[in-house]
């Protein structure tokens, strides 16, 4: 199974420029689903620069699940990155496919379980 990028979930991401393009961060929602199928999930991640993480944190310690560092915006570049992680993502279901997508942003269903309803137990 392969999947497919659909989109980003910004819409003026296209002419969207930071203040500094070697200073920033912003929030992206990544939108993919299996090539072929209808539908689609969300695969959030926060886009930073270096420089920025390094003005940003006290401990100068760092995590990076769910980061995406760039050294300076150029949206065609990021953009070329992405769909290119998410087009190379494959699986024997969408659920193996989602996780590698998930490694570069938060799946929606990332630690998802179901509900499964108890039955209260009587008291003695």
């Amino acid at each position: 199974m392969y999947s497919s990028f659909i989109g980003l979930g910004m819409e003026d991401m296209e002419t969207y420029v930071p203040e500094d393009p070697e200073v920033f961060a912003f929030g992206l929602q990544v939108l993919a689903g299996p090539e072929g199928e209808r539908g689609e999930e969300t695969f959030d991640m926060l886009v930073v620069t270096p420089k920025w993480l390094i003005f940003n944190s006290e401990e100068k310690i760092f995590m990076g699940r769910h980061y995406l560092i760039m050294l300076n915006y150029n949206f065609d570049r990021l953009k070329q990155f992405i769909v290119s992680y998410v087009e190379s993502c494959t699986g024997d279901t969408w659920q193996e496919v989602a996780e590698k997508i998930g490694r570069m942003g938060k799946w929606e269903f990332e630690d998802y379980q179901p509900y499964e309803p108890t039955t209260p137990s009587r008291g003695d």
